[in-house]
């Protein structure tokens, strides 16, 4: 199991300190991340919800707990789990945050490939009836709920079964 990235944040968003182990993780030297916006590997489409976070963590004084995509300077994005806890100073303000992030790309790619093994077909790509039944349970709702209409568009293809009992 590979250790998590621990990192000290100021209250202006800047990164402090960092373990090694986060060091190695984001692929960096102390140079290139210490002092550094905490934003700036940060998924560009991510930045706002974290930036948000860390905002509410620093101004409410409570833990915050996210998901998000960090990209690496060779290009590759990561999904990491981060959990951020205000410091406080004798004052009982907030200084800056102690954030551990962990690498869970690895997680998410089996979830997507579970997910995917569960409502596509493997040969062909196409959704199968697992997915189509969910689809149409929640057209249904939808449509009860907004009393609108709903239709099921079913085809048939002639001599379907011999392709399909002869390709797969």
């Amino acid at each position: 199991n590979e250790p998590e990235c621990v990192k000290i944040v100021s209250a202006d968003g800047r990164v402090l300190e960092m373990n090694p182990a986060g060091l190695r993780l984001l692929e960096g030297s102390a140079q290139q991340i210490i002092g550094r916006p905490v934003l700036g590997l940060i998924h560009p489409e991510d930045r706002t919800v974290v930036q948000k976070s860390l905002h509410d963590g620093l101004t409410t004084k409570h833990h915050c707990s996210m998901e998000y995509r960090i990209c690496l300077p060779n290009g590759t994005q990561l999904i990491v789990e981060s959990q951020a806890r205000p410091i406080r100073n004798d004052l009982h303000g907030v200084e800056g945050m102690a954030v551990t992030i962990h690498d869970i790309t690895s997680r998410k790619e089996a979830e997507e490939k579970i997910h995917s093994l569960a409502y596509y077909d493997s040969l062909t790509g196409l959704a199968n009836r697992h997915l189509f039944k969910d689809r149409v349970g929640q057209a249904l709702a939808y449509s009860q709920r907004h009393q609108a209409i709903a239709a099921v568009l079913f085809m048939d293809l002639d001599r379907f079964k011999v392709i399909n009992d002869t390709l797969g």
